[in-house]
């Protein structure tokens, strides 16, 4: 009995040290176990707060793929634009390019016409003056020879008369007397001067 009894004395301490290991790898467990659900509890929160950023980034670019697209169409229209605007500005610089050689040559023209001009002014200033002199000098040389001419018949008709007969008695003695010739007076012609 007593040899039974020291054997389960020494099961029972044998079993008392494996309890208190088991209660001190427990204890330990806990603790590691505690550790671990707070660092879950920790990571869950990161993932919550991850998940949340992650659907906000979803959101973003979402957004910026639209607004991507919308800019993308955008640039598409202004291309078409720019390539029209290039064509009408390389149509209307041939133009220019035509119509400024066209204005060159009109203008040239011009300044040949405008010396055309000042030399047909000028004679024409010198013709008038010529004609103006020789329509002076033949007014001149008009009045002239009328002048000379009426001189002439005035002095014709000036000259003295003979003496005139004596008077014929009529039958019953009256005296006939003859009537001098009126003298006819010379109009000179009217000039412009």
């Amino acid at each position: 009995m007593r040899a039974e009894r020291d054997a389960l004395r020494a099961q029972l301490e044998q079993t008392q040290a494996q309890l208190n290991a088991v209660s001190q790898a427990k204890a330990a467990l806990e603790a590691q176990l505690a550790e671990t659900r707070k660092q879950l509890e920790e990571l869950k929160a990161s993932y919550d707060k991850l998940s949340g950023q992650y659907t906000d980034a979803q959101r973003t670019i979402a957004d910026l793929q639209a607004r991507l697209s919308e800019l993308q169409q955008r640039y598409d229209e202004l291309s078409k634009a720019e390539q029209q605007l290039r064509e009408q500005y390389y149509s209307l610089s041939a133009k220019y390019s035509e119509l400024n050689g066209r204005y060159d040559e009109l203008s040239k023209a011009y300044e040949e016409a405008r010396r055309n001009l000042e030399m047909l002014q000028n004679r024409y200033s010198e013709l008038n003056t010529g004609f103006t002199w020789a329509l002076n000098t033949a007014t001149a040389l008009g009045i002239a020879l009328l002048f000379v001419i009426a001189l002439f018949f005035s002095r014709k008709r000036v000259q003295p008369a003979p003496a005139p007969a004596q008077p014929p008695a009529t039958a019953r003695g009256a005296v006939i007397i003859e009537e001098k010739p009126k003298e006819n007076l010379v109009k000179w012609p009217a000039t412009a001067e």
